[in-house]
């Protein structure tokens, strides 16, 4: 009766719990999901959603998958299933909240299997209900979440088998746990690797005077722990046939990922673009366009391009690299090892620190990785001595997780698996702390706590190394704004580049927001522009187009030398891309008297003002969609051209 009760607390412990986590959680995605950011995602989160959309409407090339693609499969079931798109980024934090959940309850039971009767549950579950750069990312369209979802369910597993490491139904759960976890986040493949000769070190160290021989070894522990390795393999060149038609089983980044790694221009903490590239779609990856434009400069190769040889080519030069600087490697491999441990949250898609302090429920968290990390190395002291074959165990697992990271660069999302591990580790340490108070410990126990805290918080907390890296707010505020500018926040879209601009930004890229945002401004009223401005703009805009084609700044160049006069350099501007320009550039040519002919069956006309000046022209289309929309529309776009291609003395 009295374990029934103990058990019924826990109970109650776990639950309230996992109530307070999913409540943090809501209250950060309730905030979130209003700001421009939540509504229109950013970088991989953007990829990931408009690739869904390519593989739910069958549009997806034949090119083999660039990352692991099941997160993303995910996603375009959903699509499948009748969810609109509008819709998808809302499901999948939906999707993140219940890996949330999943995460608190596996870390709550990791931590029950490790300490037993010493385990803390409130203040493990506190630390993982509430650990901010988790909440952070739960709210992004990214694999991590759900990754890190079947990491923790994995490692759960692994503390139950090595309890009974003759129930092979547990090694086959792991096996596929493990599978899951690599498809969903690649990091993890090489811990699939590892676990069965992991697997069959710990029977060997756990049976020992159980008489177990060799091929017992195998059967209960090595051979189901392959299946790991076969699932996930075979999954992903299932997924490679099924939707691109490509026998091909991994994916192709990592070559490329392992020069920007370790090469000689390598930071060591964040992915920093050698070349400005322009993607053609949203579903496109910078890195994959700039791996192939560097590829075609270094080898003079034209597309269509050998993936096997693009591999080859990105390995053959870090070998190289390596090989010819090993001291300059290690140095790197160094550094990159002090990123990760240390407290600062280094710069990936957004800068923490800056997105935290925007926040009101993230902002007052004091949680992060400095107290974590310290205790859980607390924790692992005190495990060694209760449990010395889980602390080798988790120990290993997290080595292993932690070279991988560090053979590439050591993001902060790279971390988020290592987090639930640790809280499940350290959160007995109060309670340790305070028996051994309790039980007067010897002064070498106290000697070794202290010096075990004291490096804890030195490698966290310290500076060197440039950790903290350059302000990275400037990158930050211009997604805000390209964010803020495509859900048609223009003016809070403004003020965040030029917030952007005062801080220091001087890349061209910045003005690429900016020009469209004041175009837009200025159709709708809200700024006045003189003649100054305009030709000031058209400077800009003669470099933007000059650095990457871009359609859109064409033809807002074209209409400001309209107003400034210039007929004929207007025309070229809105001629500059024949076949891609917008239909808005169609829409000026047919406007202002040019000779442009157009076949309105070429493609589906989007663009109002295209639709007006084909009407203009008594065009059968134009006529019929101008009598099938209200007076109060066709006024409001009688104005908007009115404005547009009236010279600047005339309005």
């Amino acid at each position: 009766m009295v374990l029934d009760g103990v058990q019924n607390k826990d109970t109650i412990i776990k639950g309230f719990i996992v109530v307070l986590g999913l409540v943090y959680v809501l209250s950060y995605h309730a905030w979130f999901g209003g700001t421009p950011m939540g509504l229109a995602p950013v970088l991989d989160g953007k990829q990931n959603i408009y690739l869904a959309k390519l593989i739910a409407e069958g549009d997806l090339s034949d090119e083999p998958f660039h990352r692991s693609p099941f997160y993303v499969l995910t996603l375009a079931f959903l699509l499948k299933l009748g969810l609109p798109f509008s819709m998808l980024p809302y499901f999948a934090r939906l999707l993140n909240v219940v890996a949330i959940l999943v995460i608190v309850w596996q870390t709550l039971r990791i931590h029950e299997r490790l300490w037993g009767k010493d385990a803390n549950l409130l203040f493990t579950g506190l630390l993982i209900a509430f650990y901010p750069v988790l909440v952070f990312f739960s709210a992004e369209p990214l694999d991590i979440t759900i990754a890190t979802t079947f990491f923790c369910v994995a490692i759960r597993l692994i503390l139950d088998w090595l309890d009974s490491p003759s129930r092979v139904s547990i090694q086959i759960k792991i096996a596929i746990v493990l599978a899951i976890g690599s498809i969903y986040r690649s990091h993890i493949l090489p811990i699939a690797f590892l676990w069965p000769f992991l697997a069959l070190c710990c029977s060997y160290f756990h049976c020992r005077g159980k008489n177990w021989m060799l091929g017992d070894k195998l059967k209960y522990a090595f051979s189901p722990g392959l299946l790991a390795i076969i699932i996930a393999l075979l999954s992903l060149l299932t997924a490679n046939i099924l939707f691109t038609g490509n026998a091909r089983v991994m994916p192709w980044q990592g070559s490329y990922n392992l020069w920007l790694g370790n090469g000689p221009h390598a930071q060591g903490n964040l992915y920093a673009q050698q070349i400005s590239v322009r993607v053609e779609g949203p579903h496109e990856n910078p890195a994959k366009v700039e791996s192939l434009l560097l590829y075609e400069q270094e080898t003079g190769n034209t597309p269509p391009h050998d993936i096997d040889a693009m591999n080859r080519f990105w390995l053959k030069k870090t070998s190289s690299h390596v090989i010819d600087n090993p001291i300059q490697w290690f140095g790197l491999m160094a550094r990159k090892a002090y990123y990760l441990v240390n407290n600062h949250e280094q710069y990936d898609n957004k800068t923490y620190g800056f997105q935290k302090g925007l926040s009101p429920i993230l902002r007052y968290n004091p949680l992060g990785w400095a107290v974590v990390f310290t205790l859980f190395l607390g924790g692992m002291y005190y495990l060694a001595k209760k449990k010395p074959l889980q602390a080798y165990v988790i120990l290993t697992l997290l080595v292993c997780y932690g070279l991988v990271v560090i053979l590439f660069y050591t993001s902060n999302r790279f971390r988020v698996p290592m987090i639930p591990i640790f809280c499940s580790v350290a959160g007995a340490v109060p309670s340790l702390l305070f028996i051994s108070v309790k039980e007067k410990a010897a002064i070498k126990e106290w000697v070794v706590l202290g010096s075990i805290g004291f490096i804890g918080l030195y490698v966290s907390l310290s500076g060197h190394w440039n950790v903290r890296g350059k302000d990275t707010r400037v990158a930050d505020l211009a997604l805000m704004a390209s964010a803020a500018n495509e859900v048609g926040e223009d003016r809070l879209a403004l003020e965040y580049v030029d917030l952007a601009i005062a801080l220091g930004a001087k890349h061209l890229d910045i003005w690429r927001t900016k020009v469209p945002v004041e175009y837009n401004l200025f159709i709708g009223g809200e700024l006045r522009i003189d003649e100054d401005f305009l030709e000031a703009r058209l400077d800009v805009c003669d470099r933007l187009i000059r650095q990457h084609p871009s359609p859109v700044v064409a033809f807002i160049a074209g209409v400001y030398s309209w107003k400034l006069g210039d007929p004929i350099k207007a025309e070229a501007l809105w001629k500059l891309y024949p076949g891609v320009q917008s239909q808005d550039s169609i829409a000026a040519l047919l406007m202002t008297d040019s000779d442009f002919a157009y076949d309105a069956d070429q493609t589906p006309i989007r663009s109002p003002l295209l639709h007006y000046a084909l009407y203009q022209r008594k065009s059968p289309e134009g006529i019929a969609w101008w009598n099938s929309i209200s007076e109060e529309r066709r006024a409001r776009i009688a104005s908007l051209a009115n404005l547009l291609f009236t010279e600047l003395d005339g309005f």
